[in-house]
């Protein structure tokens, strides 16, 4: 005790060797153990996880000339001391300092001296999450982040980031997020970090770069039914929400055997709930993606030792604790969405009355205007929206009162939900004489509901009619904004199940396509309910600039084909599509939708980013670019960009600008 004390006492007195110099000696290793080790494993955060980076970016050094002898090893520092001196092997002068340090560590099978390891990691020769963690004690329970952070903070100081950029890069918080997803305190290399452009080394630092990327990307989830909580009974959310999902239900009827359709949709809603808890969640495990999601949901949010309890009412007590503004944050937060593409049918008084007068809204909640009865020619509900905005039943008043929505709404695109084919051509957009509405198409007669409750079925479309070439079209095409489709579904196969009775069909492109060829100076969104669909969908996005693919969606929204779908995506279309939307209802299911995609698309992105390295290597501002891209950023610039140009008449092109297109 009294050597050692004999070697540390002269250090911390020193001028040139204070408290700073994190007590440098032989060993030093285990002094960087004896003080922080304890700490870490209790509580580790990002200021621990810099002290760590920091001490052993000072370790890291060069060995010393081919004259002294062996253990000794040189660093320099930028503003060298006023005083020089040697205190017990250490040597500090204007050059820069050497030290002894006869200290090993064990990484990858072989004892390394650790300056050769810190230097191998800075070479990019050594993975330097196995030499912290071999420094550190490997096996051990270290908090989520905490090794990623100072792995990222080390190799951060090794690009050339200075210590004060690391440490001023670090949020106000010392702990990280105990769910190890998004958080505003999860490790991220700062935007602008020279590690970005350093060369990734390995396929396991690529996988790991990969990993910390996708989780720590913030996402634009491009088209949801959510509502915000200022909209009153229409904002959903909670456990008993989360139960009575129409996913859910019908597992439950499938597989219940408790009750048939009548008597289960008798019941009132917390009834219900306690059914599906029971037979999902209690009675056997919950397999299936949705139940899956429920799990994720309480284990992300804090509440897993009450699922583990299956406790439902100290679920219901914890999530009804919560202010809807506090709900929201909570989800917002802990999914990593940036922002949530709404679906605002204004076909539906009770919506409407929240959405006029026109008033300050959420930034997190972006507008979409829903235009069914358009696409389907449903001039009988049109005329009722017309005669209550004082408009006349023709289609220059048609048109006026869509551009009125587009300027209440600023939405982001026009929307519609259709199903799986289209039986007529598209007429050219000169077609319909000013005045005339169509009679209907197959199933879409007067006064048919075209925006009902479940505003996901397929509404049938009437391609010849005025509304969609006269009205929708012609104002997508003046106004810049987009059309989005989802294509694919088929109502009420099975009726008795309400709006869990939906089914799906493999669609054709056909006339999507014909829309495209049409109307190209009309950009347009899809996705496809069926998975037959998907490849036919990118060929045709290959073709049409003025088509972005986006999403898997409803029944494609599983990871067994996330996963074969955005890797077809990535092989065909390269970054130009969005890989993933929610289509939530209920608040809190964007928590495990975007956590299970996230886990897809790092597998995906592992193997097909993995080729790229091979042949042509990688830098983590790469990897983070593809995943923006993917994650919203290339939906994002669809929006802003002008439309595809359009012949004249003479012969010349032009577009439109787009002026609502927003970056976050």
């Amino acid at each position: 005790a009294m050597v050692t004390y004999k070697n540390w006492r002269p250090r911390l007195f020193s001028d040139t060797f204070p408290l700073s110099c994190y007590f440098i000696s032989q060993g030093s290793p285990q002094k960087l153990l004896i003080r922080l080790l304890p700490s870490i494993l209790r509580a580790g955060g990002p200021y621990l996880a810099f002290g760590v980076a920091s001490v052993l970016r000072f370790f890291t050094g060069e060995r010393a000339g081919a004259d002294e002898p062996a253990g000794v090893w040189r660093g320099a520092h930028i503003t060298p001391p006023s005083a020089s001196g040697e205190y017990n092997g250490l040597k500090y002068g204007p050059e820069g300092y050497t030290f002894r340090d006869s200290t090993t560590v064990n990484v990858s099978g072989a004892d390394l001296p650790l300056p050769v390891a810190l230097a191998s990691v800075r070479d990019g020769e050594l993975d330097a999450r196995d030499v912290i963690e071999s420094v550190l004690g490997a096996g051990l329970a270290y908090p989520p982040g905490f090794l990623e952070a100072a792995e990222d903070m080390l190799l951060r100081m090794h690009s050339g980031d200075t210590c004060l950029d690391v440490i001023g890069s670090l949020g106000s918080r010392e702990e990280f997020s105990p769910s190890g997803t998004l958080s505003p305190y999860t490790p991220r290399t700062s935007a602008g970090s020279r590690l970005l452009d350093r060369p990734i080394g390995s396929l396991r630092e690529l996988s790991r770069v990969v990993d910390r990327e996708v989780r720590t990307t913030p996402v634009v989830d491009v088209h949801t039914h959510l509502l915000p909580a200022s909209h009153g009974k229409l904002w959903s959310s909670g456990i008993d929400e989360l139960l009575t999902y129409h996913y859910l239900v019908s597992e439950y009827l499938q597989v219940g055997g408790r009750c048939g359709p009548r008597e289960f949709f008798a019941l009132g809603k917390k009834e219900q709930a306690e059914r599906i808890w029971r037979a999902l969640f209690v009675d056997r495990p919950p397999v299936s993606e949705a139940a899956r999601g429920v799990v994720s949901v309480l284990n992300l949010m804090g509440m897993g030792n009450l699922f583990k309890a299956r406790d439902l009412e100290g679920i219901r007590g914890r999530m009804g604790a919560r202010s809807r503004e506090e709900a929201e944050e909570e989800a917002f937060r802990v999914s990593g969405v940036r922002y949530a593409v709404m679906t605002n049918v204004v076909f539906n008084p009770a919506e409407v009355a929240h959405l006029r007068p026109k008033k300050g809204r959420d930034a997190r909640y972006r507008t979409a205007l829903r235009v069914d009865p358009l696409l389907a020619g449903d001039w009988a509900s049109l005329k009722v929206k017309l005669a209550e905005d004082g408009l006349d039943a023709t289609l220059a008043g048609a048109k006026a009162w869509l551009r009125k929505w587009v300027d209440d709404l600023e939405p982001e695109y026009f929307m519609a939900s259709t199903p799986a084919s289209w039986d007529a051509p598209v007429r050219k957009p000169d077609f319909g004489g000013v005045g005339a509405f169509a009679s209907g198409a197959k199933g879409a007669g007067e006064g048919e509901d075209c925006c009902g409750e479940d505003d996901d079925e397929g509404t049938l479309i009437n391609v010849n009619s005025d509304l969609l070439n006269s009205v929708l079209l012609p104002v997508a095409q003046e106004l810049g904004l987009p059309v989005a489709l989802k294509i694919g579904c088929v109502r009420q196969v099975n009726p008795a199940l309400q709006m869990a009775g939906d089914g799906v069909q493999v669609a054709t492109c056909e006339s999507l396509q014909a829309l495209l060829q049409a109307w190209p100076g009309v950009r347009f969104l899809a996705t496809f309910l069926s998975r037959e669909d998907q490849h036919a969908a990118c060929v045709l996005t290959n073709k049409f600039p003025n088509l972005h693919l986006y999403g898997c969606w409803w029944y494609c929204n599983i990871p067994s084909l996330i996963a074969p779908i955005t890797s077809m995506r990535l092989q065909m279309l390269g970054q130009d599509f969005t890989y993933q939307h929610s289509d939530c209802r209920v608040l809190e299911q964007l928590v495990y939708k975007w956590a299970h995609s996230r886990r897809v698309l790092v597998d995906v992105l592992r193997e097909e980013l993995g080729k790229v390295w091979e042949g042509a290597g990688l830098t983590r501002a790469q990897v983070r670019g593809v995943v923006a891209r993917i994650s919203g950023g290339a939906y994002e610039e669809f929006l802003a960009e002008s439309a595809p140009p359009k012949p004249d008449d003479n012969g010349s092109k032009r577009g439109v600008k787009r002026g609502r297109g927003k970056k976050g």
